[in-house]
This record gives C-alpha cells, structure tokens and sequence, in this order.
C-alpha cells in the first residue's frame, strides 16, 4: 500500500515536524551566548592592555615627543571603553519587545564609540616611540 506525498506528513507528530527548527534555535542561542562571552573577554582584555600602555608610557617615555599625545589618548580610550560598556548594559536590559527612540540612539552611539576606541587605539600604537634605554627614558 503506497500513501501519497501529501498525507505522508500525517505520520509525524508535531514535535518531530518541528524540532529541527526548535534546534536551529537552540544552537543560535548557544552561539550567541559564546560570542556574547568572547565579546566580553575581549573588552576586558582591551581595557587591561589600555591601562597597562598607560602604566609602562607613565613610566618609561617620559621625554617622548608623543608623551602627551600617548596619554590623552590612552586615558580618552579609557574613558570611552567605560562609557561603551556602560551603554551596552543598558541596551542589553531592555525588553526587546519594546521600541524606544533613545536606545536605538544609544546603539548608534555605542557604534561609533567603539569606531572611535578602535581608531584611538590605532594611533596609540603608530605614536608610542620607545627610546631603547630601557629605564627612565632618558637617551
């Protein structure tokens, strides 16, 4: 006895018709919960390398021409990683149900803040001079 094609679906329950799409879904949480956490330990890593380059530029390259330059950046990356993160945990606590003007520009300003860090960060590390004397910068 041949059942056609289309009572063929008949024979699965519902679960079973589904499930391949409650496992897609699964998964993407799984991936957004790995990359929300890789994400994470990459800001914590950025702003631990920003405050030790703001630690060794303090302490060795006193007497470089970009000292000043090094410092404000630094410090203005600093500040901005803060404020970025700060922005982040209050886009991340609302409902996503709900549309709200002033955090879709909250978004907006997070983007360009991280634009910014990741710009700043660049010039730090084309500006930063090391002397070679390996102690108070004094050549």
């Amino acid at each position: 006895m041949g059942t056609d094609a289309a009572t063929d679906w008949r024979r699965y329950s519902a679960s079973e018709i589904d499930g391949g799409r409650r496992n897609r879904g699964q998964q993407t949480h799984a991936y957004d919960l790995h990359k929300g956490i890789a994400e994470s330990a990459m800001d914590i890593s950025l702003l631990t390398a920003n405050a030790n380059q703001l630690r060794l530029l303090i302490t060795y390259n006193g007497r470089s021409k970009t000292y000043i330059a090094c410092i404000t950046l630094v410090i203005v990356s600093l500040v901005l990683q803060v404020l970025v993160a700060c922005g982040v945990i209050i886009i991340k606590s609302q409902p996503k149900s709900r549309l709200n003007v002033h955090i879709d520009r909250l978004k907006i300003a997070t983007s360009i803040g991280v634009s910014i860090i990741t710009v700043i960060n660049i010039l730090v590390a084309s500006l930063v001079v090391t002397d070679g004397s390996g102690g108070t910068g004094v050549a």
